[in-house]
């Protein structure tokens, strides 16, 4: 739908012109998710955002997550991109701190380009809130691989410098017990 072709603007915020890009994608739900709600102009917030840490880890044999670490006010949307190998697909899908947010998320793959998802809180100076697993990636087959890109923009449509903790190589527990409390209160 070329109608959709808003993004990106000529500043990155929500008051610049649009420079469409013959594509519809991320740049445009960004426009939207910034202006939606709200269309009148206002000041913009020019409060500094941290940087973003981010941990991509994998799940298992073809189960990847995007957790973000420990929060980060003020940010809006993050697009994460990644090159499959050829035979391979994906599926992707929110994870808990998305359905955990008070303002609606916007979050979809852009299949034909293998991994390529944009995810944006849809509000006028809103962001998500909260830490932890943004985005879970299932792939076709199993990779011991997958190398991804991260962009992430605050509420202002200013890219954030993203940090990303690789992973550490540590296993998951596959037996869960639940023990005796120690010490014990009573």
């Amino acid at each position: 739908n070329d109608e959709c072709d808003v993004g990106p603007t000529d500043d990155w915020t929500r008051f610049g012109l649009p420079v469409p890009d013959s594509e519809v994608g991320y740049n445009d739900l960004f426009v939207f998710a910034m202006n939606f709600g709200d269309v009148s102009p206002t000041l913009e917030s020019t409060n500094p955002v941290g940087a973003p840490v981010f941990a991509w880890s994998r799940v298992d044999e073809t189960a990847w997550a995007l957790d973000l670490v420990g929060g980060c006010a003020g940010l809006k949307g993050v697009h994460l991109t990644g090159d499959l190998p050829d035979g391979v697909s994906c599926a992707v899908g929110a994870g808990k701190l998305v359905s955990d947010q008070d303002a609606p998320v916007f979050m979809r793959n852009i299949d034909r380009n293998g991994l390529d998802t944009g995810l944006a809180v849809l509000g006028f100076g809103l962001g998500l809130e909260g830490s932890g697993e943004l985005i879970r990636v299932t792939t076709s087959q199993p990779l011991e691989n997958l190398e991804i890109t991260i962009v992430a923009h605050d509420i202002n449509g200013v890219e954030l410098v993203a940090d990303l903790q690789q992973p550490t190589g540590v296993d998951l527990p596959t037996v869960h017990a639940l023990e005796q409390n120690f010490p014990n209160p009573f």
